[in-house]
């Protein structure tokens, strides 16, 4: 007679227990989330924590108790009241709004992108790009309406992955804190910018893995939304660092490439234009990485020039 077969189910295996290192491990994985979770909320709630204390070195004089007077033409604060227009200044804002018509005109004509091929748009930028219609041709510049068309969706899902994952944000809230805190639209601490900044930088530093988040980024979003709504901004931003025309990864991935060769490059004009400088500065030894790492990686932003120079220079990119 066969002898039926019993099959009993297998013992569970023993739990490993748990040991000091993997309960560090754990600790500091919680830690990390809580940080990410603490960081987001800080701006979601404009900084109104109640277990949070604040650090006053962190408090910029409030929007609301600065004197009109000593906002300038471009946004920025200014510890005593700005003077008045000269002749010069008042004919160059009498020239913006006579440019202004034009370039509605042209914009209007324009249905979809923008090329820079186009010679009169060459000789309309170097005169001066209004104020006013910046972010009306950035948007038609980067073609920001198929961005949001085609990304539709996605940079919400970036954001909630940079809130889950990103290593980067601890450094993000540093910088943040020290971006324009001289102009009206930064200058409150967790101000609707500063979370519009704080977020675009989370979600580009899971967007673009080979980079993450470099110090820089901060200051070029941040003139991105001086003109541009938030998610706007974003994809503008992808556009400069990936796009074809404008290829800003070089700058800021690992190694710097791009920025050596710039560097190399400028020193071989100088040599042949401006040999006396050029032999001057060898004299002294001062060499280009002294002087141009901001010039080239944020495009003279942030760099106490007049932002009336930094903008012409924007222009001509």
């Amino acid at each position: 007679m066969k002898q039926s077969s019993t099959t009993s189910n297998p013992s569970p295996l023993p739990l490993r227990p748990s040991t000091p290192v993997l309960t560090h491990i754990d600790k500091n994985l919680k830690k990390q989330i809580d940080e990410r979770e603490r960081l987001f909320l800080l701006y979601e709630s404009e900084g109104k924590i109640s277990d949070i204390v604040h650090d006053p070195s962190q408090q910029a004089p409030r929007l609301s108790t600065t004197d009109p007077n000593c906002i300038d033409h471009y946004g920025f604060i200014h510890e005593q009241p700005t003077k008045s227009l000269s002749i010069n200044e008042r004919k160059q804002i009498h020239q913006e709004i006579k440019r202004s018509a034009r370039w509605n005109k042209m914009l209007r004509k324009a249905h979809h992108t923008i090329t820079r091929d186009n010679e009169q748009l060459r000789r309309r930028m170097f005169k001066g790009l209004p104020g006013t219609l910046r972010g009306a041709f950035w948007s038609r510049l980067f073609d920001l309406d198929e961005q949001l068309r085609v990304n539709k969706g996605y940079y919400d899902i970036l954001k909630k992955k940079a809130k889950l994952s990103s290593t980067y944000l601890n450094q993000i809230d540093l910088d943040v804190h020290r971006t324009y805190r001289n102009h009206q639209m930064f200058c409150n601490r967790y101000c609707m910018r500063q979370k519009h900044l704080f977020s675009i930088l989370a979600a580009y530093s899971v967007y673009n893995t080979e980079i993450g988040y470099t110090q820089g980024m901060n200051q070029i979003v941040a003139f991105l939304l001086f003109y541009l709504p938030e998610e706007e901004a974003f994809w503008a931003f992808c556009q400069l660092m990936t796009g074809s025309r404008w290829m800003m990864h070089g700058f800021f991935c690992p190694g710097f490439p791009k920025l050596f060769r710039f560097q190399a490059q400028l020193e071989k004009i100088m040599k042949k234009m401006l040999p006396k400088v050029y032999k001057h500065f060898l004299t002294c030894q001062v060499q280009s990485d002294l002087y141009t790492i901001r010039w080239f990686m944020l495009c003279y932003l942030g760099i106490y020039l007049y932002i009336g120079i930094s903008m012409t220079s924007w222009n001509s990119t």
